[in-house]
């Protein structure tokens, strides 16, 4: 029990589609409950289920990822924490985001099928259609995901409301 170091940095070697965290690490970043996350995302991805999921069970302060070009997607422990004394359970958050995921990936479709039809390519040709661009798609599919989610979170209808704000 061994208290965490600040500024303490770990090296987790990971997939091209993920990490696995120890457990005793994310025990330790429960225990502390100010840890700030920071991770990187090759392909500029917004925050994934994934680390919505870790920050909310290590009860992380803060969870940021940061892109090949600079940017950086964050999201911070609302005031009232993660759940309210009720709690946020795990099969609460994962319904939200399964919700969320089924939600924006529709609308993020329509949008990119505007933006296809607008430079007069067919939305049916999937992504060999003239005007889709997967740099497009990803930022439509990130804005969507991210506003959906916190919409789905602040409205309490898979769990307790909360309130909270991802930045980019």
């Amino acid at each position: 029990d061994t208290p965490l170091p600040q500024g303490q940095v770990f090296r987790v070697k990971g997939t091209k589609s993920g990490v696995v965290i120890p457990t005793d690490v994310s025990k330790a970043w429960r225990e502390n409950g100010e840890v700030v996350l920071t991770h990187n995302h090759p392909v500029g991805a917004p925050l994934s289920s994934e680390d919505i999921m870790l920050a909310v069970g290590a009860d992380l302060a803060e969870i940021r990822a940061v892109t090949p070009s600079g940017g950086v997607w964050s999201m911070s422990r609302p005031d009232q924490g993660w759940g309210h004394e009720d709690g946020l359970t795990g099969a609460q958050v994962k319904e939200m985001l399964h919700v969320a995921s089924k939600e924006s990936q529709l609308k993020a479709c329509i949008e990119m099928d505007k933006a296809v039809i607008a430079a007069g390519g067919n939305p049916a040709d999937g992504v060999k259609a003239k005007g889709f661009d997967l740099e497009v798609w990803n930022e439509i599919w990130s804005q969507e995901w991210l506003a959906t989610v916190t919409r789905i979170i602040r409205s309490g209808a898979h769990g307790p409301a909360l309130e909270w704000s991802v930045n980019y």
